[in-house]
Protein backbone atom coordinates (compact mmCIF):
# COMPACT_ATOMS: atom_id res chain seq x y z
CA UNK A 1 0.00 0.00 0.00
CA UNK A 2 1.32 3.65 -1.07
CA UNK A 3 1.71 5.65 1.94
CA UNK A 4 2.17 9.09 0.04
CA UNK A 5 0.37 11.40 -2.42
CA UNK A 6 1.45 12.62 -6.37
CA UNK A 7 2.93 15.06 -6.93
CA UNK A 8 1.83 17.95 -9.30
CA UNK A 9 3.18 20.98 -10.59
CA UNK A 10 0.74 24.43 -10.60
CA UNK A 11 0.52 23.41 -13.97
CA UNK A 12 -0.93 20.05 -13.37
CA UNK A 13 2.00 18.26 -14.93
CA UNK A 14 2.72 14.92 -12.56
CA UNK A 15 6.23 15.35 -11.25
CA UNK A 16 6.54 12.33 -8.57
CA UNK A 17 3.95 9.52 -8.37
CA UNK A 18 2.25 7.03 -10.54
CA UNK A 19 0.29 7.84 -13.49
CA UNK A 20 -2.62 6.08 -13.65
CA UNK A 21 -3.61 7.05 -17.21
CA UNK A 22 -0.57 5.57 -18.42
CA UNK A 23 0.51 2.85 -15.92
CA UNK A 24 3.81 4.10 -15.23
CA UNK A 25 5.76 5.51 -12.03
CA UNK A 26 7.77 9.18 -12.21
CA UNK A 27 10.15 10.28 -10.34
CA UNK A 28 11.55 13.79 -11.62
CA UNK A 29 8.78 14.06 -14.37
CA UNK A 30 10.34 11.32 -15.90
CA UNK A 31 8.83 8.22 -16.39
CA UNK A 32 10.92 5.35 -14.57
CA UNK A 33 11.77 1.50 -15.99
CA UNK A 34 9.38 -0.78 -14.72
CA UNK A 35 11.80 -3.18 -13.44
CA UNK A 36 10.17 -6.49 -15.17
CA UNK A 37 12.44 -9.60 -16.28
CA UNK A 38 13.72 -9.93 -19.79
CA UNK A 39 12.13 -12.89 -20.05
CA UNK A 40 8.81 -10.69 -19.90
CA UNK A 41 9.96 -9.36 -23.50
CA UNK A 42 9.17 -11.86 -26.29
CA UNK A 43 10.61 -11.61 -29.57
CA UNK A 44 11.06 -7.77 -29.25
CA UNK A 45 8.38 -6.76 -27.33
CA UNK A 46 7.48 -4.59 -24.66
CA UNK A 47 6.44 -5.88 -21.38
CA UNK A 48 4.22 -2.80 -20.08
CA UNK A 49 3.68 0.87 -21.07
CA UNK A 50 6.79 1.58 -18.60
CA UNK A 51 9.03 -0.21 -20.90
CA UNK A 52 7.93 1.49 -23.72
CA UNK A 53 8.10 5.43 -21.87
CA UNK A 54 11.09 4.68 -19.48
CA UNK A 55 12.94 7.54 -19.59
CA UNK A 56 10.82 10.47 -21.14
CA UNK A 57 9.02 13.47 -19.90
CA UNK A 58 5.56 12.50 -18.71
CA UNK A 59 4.28 15.93 -19.71
CA UNK A 60 4.88 15.08 -23.08
CA UNK A 61 3.20 11.70 -23.81
CA UNK A 62 -0.55 12.37 -24.99
CA UNK A 63 -2.71 11.39 -22.53
CA UNK A 64 -0.62 11.82 -18.84
CA UNK A 65 -2.01 12.50 -15.83
CA UNK A 66 -2.95 16.02 -14.51
CA UNK A 67 -4.15 17.31 -11.88
CA UNK A 68 -6.77 20.42 -11.95
CA UNK A 69 -5.43 21.29 -7.98
CA UNK A 70 -3.14 23.73 -7.44
CA UNK A 71 -0.16 22.80 -5.25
Amino acid sequence: MRSSDNYYTPAGNLVDGFDYALQVWVEGGIVQQCGHPETMRAKGRLCCEAAQYAGRIVATIPGHDTSQEVI
